[in-house]
């Protein structure tokens, strides 16, 4: 796993004794700030650093987590581009709902992707602070060894799922959260009626590379 670098994402200062200004790496390279952006060329120099230590350190597969992440998932991307592909997964939140730009259910080989954009996934409705999901999800990465080949299974489950419709696509006033997430359904062999059951939309893929 790389960790997103987020420096100055909030602030525009760091404590004492730190550098006066602090560099707008956060989210400078999803949103596609000007190549020369200080931000644009710290992540890209972090990615850079982060994969060659991996690579001296035996990994096969990168996968990426940050906190923002390009919109939608199904776009292209241009800035730092001979970084950018030669990560495998990139999972990230901010946008509070979930995606990702491979079909449901489907297996990607890092063969078959090679010098392609990685596997992008939108995981960002940890919460329920919007009404742009009823659910509230997580993600399990389980990991398999076979026949000189890795396999991750990348799989999402539902939570909480709201006992009412979340009227999709706009912020909820706050006297109105409690009409929208009053209450989770009832769901049997749980504990306290609660249980993680596979996403509801179907966000689960395998990501498969040789072992090296």
């Amino acid at each position: 796993f790389i960790i997103g670098l987020v420096a100055g994402a909030t602030r525009l200062t760091w404590a004492p004794g730190q550098p006066d200004v602090a560099q707008p790496v956060a989210d400078a390279l999803m949103k596609g700030q000007p190549s020369d952006a200080p931000g644009d060329a710290i992540e890209c120099d972090f990615l850079q650093d982060s994969l060659t230590q991996g690579r001296r350190l035996g990994k096969t597969v990168f996968v990426y987590l940050s906190h923002d992440g390009r919109q939608p998932v199904s776009e292209m991307f241009s800035k730092c581009e001979e970084i950018y592909v030669q990560l495998d997964v990139w999972l990230f939140g901010h946008e509070h709902f979930m995606n990702f730009s491979v079909p449901r259910y489907g297996t990607v080989t890092q063969e078959g992707s090679e010098g392609q954009p990685p596997v992008r996934f939108l995981i960002g409705n940890g919460g329920f602070d919007e009404g742009l999901d009823n659910a509230v999800s997580f993600v399990s990465m389980r990991e398999y060894h076979e026949g000189g080949r890795v396999r991750l299974y990348f799989q999402a489950f539902d939570t909480c799922i709201s006992e009412t419709n979340c009227p999709w696509g706009a912020m909820i006033p706050p006297v109105q959260l409690a009409s929208c997430w009053i209450a989770c359904l009832n769901i049997s062999g749980g504990y306290n009626n609660r249980k993680a059951i596979a996403s509801k939309g179907g966000f689960a893929f395998i990501y498969e590379a040789p072992v090296r």
